[in-house]
């Protein structure tokens, strides 16, 4: 049993500090304490591990190879994801418009409820259109890609149904936010 008072790091506090679960499984293989989650009473139990013990391990060199190795992925999965990011949106521009959009008039719009009903549907009738942007930027993560893809949408109602352009800004502008 480990003295009252001592300082236990959990799982997260050892990724604060940089450690990866792969280093963690090959320097901490088993944990110095093993205790139910106080926080949620269904989660797994929390492995521990000596503060003494960790900062006497990242001394090492083999360990400090590992860490700084595991720091240089991370920021290289890091400027690959902004990558991958950059090209969704070059490619989510770069897309033409749909051959056809719906022809729906403005004096068909009573309120702006009938008005965000109508770039619903329009949305929704361009799902060909939607899947076919979709499936080429599948690189970037999907909130991404969703949000970049229904940007270009937006951009295309716009364009093809002037009276709908107000109701596609602030479409375009709560996906920003979001």
């Amino acid at each position: 049993m480990i003295g009252t008072g001592e300082k236990l790091l959990t799982r997260r506090d050892l990724r604060r500090r940089g450690w990866t679960d792969r280093v963690i499984a090959d320097f901490l293989p088993e944990p110095d304490e093993i205790r139910d989650n106080p926080h949620v009473w269904t989660a797994p139990p929390m492995k521990l591990y000596r503060r003494p013990r960790v900062e006497a391990l990242e001394l090492k060199p083999e360990v400090r190879e590992a860490l700084d190795l595991a720091a240089k992925r991370k920021v290289a999965a890091g400027k690959a994801s902004m990558t991958k990011k950059s090209r969704l949106v070059d490619a989510v521009a770069a897309m033409p418009p749909p051959a056809v959009v719906l022809e729906i008039t403005g004096a068909e719009v009573m309120n702006a409820a009938l008005e965000r009903l109508a770039l619903r549907y329009l949305i929704d009738e361009l799902g060909d259109y939607k899947r076919t942007l979709a499936a080429c930027c599948t690189s970037a993560g999907i909130e991404d890609r969703d949000r970049a893809v229904k940007a270009k949408l937006l951009d295309v109602i716009a364009s093809a149904q002037p009276w709908l352009a107000q109701a596609c800004a602030k479409e375009k502008e709560r996906l920003s936010t979001s």
